[in-house]
């Protein structure tokens, strides 16, 4: 591994360490986007779809420091079914 792929990797470890997913959870069953330190939650937007839902679910779920409760629903979407359901 050289150099710069150790800082790369302590530099992400160090940004999910800080990260406080459970916080995004705002006391519900799934995970919200969009806040702003300007409009708070205003747009109050549950994470949806696939893509950047399942790799923040992830993320989330196995945090270290503010991982989620195992409760959370994974990418919430009232109109679709996930294919393992």
């Amino acid at each position: 591994m050289t150099t710069g792929e150790v800082r790369l990797r302590q530099r992400v470890d160090a940004l999910l360490l800080q990260a406080e997913w459970n916080w995004f959870t705002r006391g519900a069953r799934q995970l919200m986007w969009h806040w702003s330190p300007n409009f708070g939650w205003a747009m109050d937007s549950p994470i949806r779809g696939w893509n950047e839902c399942l790799l923040t679910f992830v993320l989330a779920a196995g945090s270290a420091r503010h991982p989620i409760d195992p409760g959370i629903q994974l990418c919430a979407s009232s109109s679709a079914k996930m294919a393992w359901q």
